[in-house]
């Protein structure tokens, strides 16, 4: 024999703690992700009012093409 003993009954190694730090360990950008969805939905993603805002600024611009080339 080679003497080598495995342990059939570790519950360190398939507890959800021990699997989640082996991701982690193998995934460190997961907290960069996160951090970027974070930044564009609350401050990159226009709001509701900051919608309209926009549309509206497009409709000035699209009449005021439309007003400068007929006259």
């Amino acid at each position: 024999m080679s003497g080598i003993t495995g342990n059939s009954d570790c519950e360190e190694c398939l507890s959800s703690a021990h699997v989640a730090n082996i991701s982690a360990e193998l995934h460190p950008h997961d907290d960069d992700d996160e951090l970027l969805r974070y930044i564009w939905r609350e401050y990159l993603h226009p709001k509701q009012y900051e919608w309209v805002l926009i549309v509206a600024y497009i409709i000035v611009f699209f009449v005021s093409l439309i007003g400068n080339s007929l006259g």
